[in-house]
Formats: C-alpha cells, structure tokens, sequence
C-alpha cells in the first residue's frame, strides 16, 4: 500500500528582497506584481526551507518517494546537502527517490527560478509566469516493487481505448520498478468486473512457446524470450509468440507478400494505408514491390528491437526517428555489401510494439554479393552506437563530474583526519608493546627486512600492530571515508559490492607495514647501542627503568638476549610517536583516489542493460568496438 504525507506548512521562504518569511504552500512570490497587468512581475531565483521527520516505513521493504506537483517554472531540490532532483517545466510532477538519504530530521531545500531560459516551454505566453512552489510537496511510502515513479513524472500506466461501434479496445502499458507482476481489472458501469489480466501463461502458450523456440532457436537471442524466461506470464507469452512470428514471417510468406505485411500489419506505424519508408519518407508501396519482383538475388531482412523504456527515452518512438537513423547509416550499409550507395535498395517499416519497439528491414542490391556475418554484426553494432552514443556520453560527463565533487569533498576530510594522526603524542600501550616485541624478533632476521621478504609469524605480528592502529578513532574515521570514496567510484563500473577489508589486508596501505618495521629496526639499533655502552648496568638505573615500564622490564628479563640493559621507556614512545607520523603521511598521500579509474566511468545497471542490448543484437561477449574505453561485462 501506498501512504503519502503532505509537506505543506511552515516553509522558509527568502524573496526577491532577500528577506526571510514564513510561508505555508502553495505560495508564489508574483501574487501581487503578477496581477497588475503590466508584464514588469519579478523574475528570477527564491528559496524555500523547511525541516521534516522522516516518515514511518519498513527499510527492508520500502522506499519513500518526495514528490513536487508543480514548481515554476525550474526547480532544484537539495535533501540535507544532497542534490536529489533538477527540474525544467512548471506544470509537470517530479519525483525523487530520498530512501538513502533520509534521517530522523531532515532539512528539505528548493531552489524555484521563474527567470527566462530556453528550456522551458512555453518561451512566451499572455499570463504570468508565476514563480514559487504552488502545488503539493508529498513524501510517498511506497513498496520496493511498485509502478514506477521515475517514468517522466507519470502515474506510470497508459491507457489507450479504441472504440469501434458498440465494441472497443483498450490497450494498458504499465511501467515497473522491482519484480512482480501487474494485475488488471476491468469494470463496467455498475461495477461487475468484465475483463482481468494476471497470473502465469497457460497451458496452450506455453506448448506454442516450445513450438516456436524449436522451429525458430534464434528467437531466445530475443528481449522477448529473455523477459518470458524471467517471467513466464499470460502477458509475456503473448509478446514472444507475436515477435517469433513477426520475425520469421518471411519464412512463411514470399518477400514480396513479406513486404507487404510488415508495411500494412497492426501495429505498423502508417501515412495512410501502409507505414513503408525508405530514402523517400512516403514510400510507394506498389513500385516496391514491382522493384523486389524484378530481383531475382538474395534479399537480406533485418528486425531491430528496443526496450520500450529506451525507445521513449531515446526518442525512437515513431518511423521519423528510425527513418532518419536508416539514412545517415546507407553508407555503412553499402560498404558491408562492398558496393555504392546508389546501388543499395532497402524499405523498412516502424511497428509500435508493447514492450519492444522495432523495425523490419528488407535490403538488396544491384549487384549480387554475400553478406557475411561479421558484416551484420558491424551493421548492428553501427546503429547501436548511433542509437546510444549521445546518452553514452552524456552518462560520461554526469559520471566525472560526480567523481569530481566526491573525491574533493572526501580530500579535505582525510587531510584533516592523516594531520590529526601525525601528532598523536600518547600513543596506546599495546601499540608501544608489539613494536618492542617485533624490535626483539628482528634480531634474528638476515637479509632484506622489508614486509615481502620476511616470514609468515614476523608478518602476523606487523598485521596486528596495523590492527591496533586501525582501532585508533582517527584512522578508523580515516579508513572509513576512504572506503566511501572507493565505494561510489567503483560503483560506477563494477557490478558487485566492494569488499571492505581489514587495514591490514589492504595493498593501497601496505608503505604502513614497511613504517612499522623501520620504525622496529630503528629501536633494535637503540637497543645495541645502550647494550655496547654499558655493559654492565647499575642496580639504580635498572630499577628506574623497570618501574618507568613494567612491561618493557619483563619483556627484557623473560627473553633469552644477550642484552644487559633495560631500554629507557622514552625511546620507545619516541619511536611510536614517529610511527604514527609515518602513517599520517601516508594517509594523506591515500587521500585522492585515481585520477581515472578503469577508464571512462558508467552506472553498473545502465552498462548491463546495454551489454545484453549489444548481445542480443550480434556482438560477442568480448566485442569492444567503439565502447568509449569501457569493457561491458
């Protein structure tokens, strides 16, 4: 179920003065100038503040949603310093999802700008364009899986009656967020339900599906198989049965009955009787077909599919948009059948399909030749990248300067926390301890006292001096931000959540472990010397030194050394004082992460999606062409 709370009273408002007022919503700053007929109304950018607790739902379960029903005529919204929303148009909705960002208070902030720009429609208009909040600001609980909310600020369902007499058509489109199924019912005037749509495919469409995917085994390449494989319902049945059939109706009809089917069959796109085009938007369909009777070679068929999702976005929801892609590809066309252009025939038609928009294609040429399939790769993966390159390199420069604001942002946090490390004066006895049990250990090592090169119980003992030191609340706090930064950044590329491991297991940190043992080896040189410079101690200066450190005493007297001296306690707190220094360096030269990590950054999400789009349309697995520098996986 979905609950909504009303974000209406006690806003902050700061004006066009720069004063600050409480205001209830709806509110506009032009309520007064707006109305005196003079066209001089205020315009430009005010503030609105308030501060809200956060509703009540189930994290495990549920998101809450903030909604804007109208905010004119541009809006950015910030949710306790985050940034969750930018919006163009003052008479549409606008949702946000803030489920990650919401705490017991929160503090909402909406920057609304009336001023005049070239992105808001209408440009110019005989009313004002009144400025402010002035419809509804709610936060919706919603359940994980729900109609989605995000779809262009829409309820999320289409429906698209077609009336014939006393019979009609309704079409319904649903777009979802999550798993699940959508149910529907259907009432008439007093209320008895005439019609519902749920539950699994039947019987019957589940023995054509296994008919089909026999005849035709290249249809599990399909967006349709692949979505009934997921989800084998009455609905997604239905999808895979019609696009087997419209795919392989060539095998079944001659090109020239071919032709005219997917020129004139429902669904098609049409000026007219028929929805044919070619290099003439207005095709004749009649001479096209008298063309194609005239070949006698090979013709090629091509169907290309979409998401319904990236077709809308993408804006290949019409023939016009397909139309115009065809034309500025012929060139490409006629290089993979290595002949000009002048000697390529081809006519295609749009079909506005429910879930998977497409064309039909049909191709041939003057000249005899054979189409190999590497070409019809390149073909496809010609139009894919036409099709996404503008929202690829979109995704790009969104994606660095994300990265930009958070390592900037992270950098001065970790700065100030690897300074506050370099001046630990008072360092934990546990740390001092360990340091001057490694410091003994060393003692009996030949060769290259470095991290690499020394055995296994001379390593766990460094792992838990960096373990101590991991527990210190300025490196814990440290490590923690590091990790957050490391998190967003890989999150851009990699699919799978980054593993947080122990200080100690982390490579970037590993100069900490070579620090400790430079630091262990300096206190053994110490250690000698004091040992070389008396011999033989006196029973005052052992006493002192023994109650200075207790510790430090027993771990002399209990080890079997050739030492005759008992260290003084402040070379050894000089020693973990320097220690910490070394780490604080060390940390700040950490603080900035990769410049450019793994190349050019894109959402994980968005980069499956079009991975399964380049596979489903010919690429291989391991096919990179022109992926801007990034390999989808």
């Amino acid at each position: 179920m979905r609950s909504t709370t009303k974000l209406m009273k006690n806003w902050q408002f700061t004006g066009p003065d720069g004063k600050t007022t409480a205001v209830d919503l709806p509110h506009t700053w032009n309520n007064i100038d707006g109305q005196d007929g003079g066209n001089d109304y205020w315009r430009g950018t005010c503030i609105y503040k308030t501060q809200f607790t956060a509703p009540a739902y189930d994290k495990d379960t549920q998101q809450v949603w903030l909604q804007f029903e109208g905010v004119n005529a541009s809006a950015k919204v910030t949710l306790n310093g985050v940034e969750v929303a930018r919006h163009d148009g003052g008479y549409s909705t606008f949702r946000a999802d803030v489920t990650a960002l919401l705490a017991d208070s929160n503090e909402l902030i909406v920057e609304a700008d009336n001023s005049k720009n070239d992105r808001v429609y209408p440009q110019k208009a005989d009313f004002t364009f009144y400025g402010g909040i002035y419809r509804d600001v709610s936060l919706l609980v919603v359940n994980r899986n729900h109609i989605a909310l995000d779809y262009l600020g829409g309820p999320g369902v289409q429906i698209t009656p077609t009336v014939n007499g006393a019979n009609a058509d309704i079409e319904v489109k649903t777009w979802m967020e999550g798993d699940g199924e959508v149910e529907f019912s259907i009432y008439d005037a007093a209320g008895a339900e005439v019609l519902t749509g749920k539950g699994p495919a039947t019987e019957k469409q589940t023995e054509m599906v296994a008919k089909l995917l026999k005849d035709f085994p290249d249809m599990r390449d399909s967006f349709e198989y692949e979505d009934y494989k997921q989800a084998p319902t009455l609905h997604t049945a239905s999808a895979l049965i019609s696009a087997a059939l419209d795919t392989h109706m060539q095998n079944l009809q001659s090109e020239n009955s071919y032709l005219k089917y997917i020129a004139t069959r429902p669904g098609a796109e049409k000026h007219g009787i028929h929805g044919l085009f070619g290099r003439e938007d207005n095709a004749n369909l009649n001479a096209a077909m008298r063309d194609l009777t005239a070949h006698d070679g090979n013709v090629w068929t091509i169907i290309y599919s979409l998401h319904r999702e990236d077709a809308e976005r993408l804006g290949y929801n019409n023939a016009a948009a397909w139309r115009k892609l065809l034309i500025s590809q012929q060139n490409k066309f006629a290089e993979a059948f290595h002949v000009p252009a002048s000697a390529l025939h081809w006519y295609a038609a749009y079909h506005d399909a429910d879930t998977h928009p497409h064309i039909h294609m049909m191709i041939w040429t003057e000249q005899e030749t054979i189409l190999k399939r590497d070409s019809v790769v390149k073909l496809r993966s010609a139009m894919t990248n036409s099709i996404f390159q503008a929202e690829l390199e979109n995704l790009y420069i969104r994606k660095d300067a994300a990265y930009k604001d958070v390592t900037e942002a992270a950098r001065a946090v970790m700065h100030d926390l690897a300074n506050r490390m370099e001046f630990i004066s008072e360092p934990p006895a546990s740390i001092q301890e360990k340091l001057l049990e490694l410091a003994l250990e060393l003692r009996t090592v030949s060769g290259k006292k470095q991290y690499g090169y020394l055995k296994k119980p001379l390593k766990d003992m460094i792992d838990s001096i960096v373990d101590e030191l991991e527990k210190l609340p300025e490196v814990a706090a440290y490590y923690s931000v590091w990790n957050g930064v490391r998190d967003t950044l890989e999150g851009y590329y990699k699919n799978r959540p980054r593993q947080h491991n122990p200080l100690s297991q982390q490579k970037e940190f590993r100069a900490i472990k070579n620090a400790i043992i430079q630091e262990a080896e300096r206190l053994r040189h110490q250690m000698e010397q004091e040992s070389s410079q008396d011999e033989e101690p006196s029973a005052e200066k052992t006493s002192t030194d023994t109650s200075a450190n207790p510790t430090l005493a027993n771990e002399n007297t209990s080890s079997a050394t050739s030492y005759s001296v008992r260290l003084p306690s402040e070379y050894l707190l000089n020693s973990t004082v320097r220690l910490f220094h070394q780490v604080g360096q060390i940390f700040r030269d950490n603080a900035a992460p990769p410049s450019n990590p793994m190349g050019i950054r894109i959402d994980s999400k968005r980069r499956k999606k079009l991975m399964q789009k380049r596979l489903a349309m010919g690429h291989k697995q391991d096919d990179h062409e022109q992926n801007y520098g990034q390999t989808l996986q």
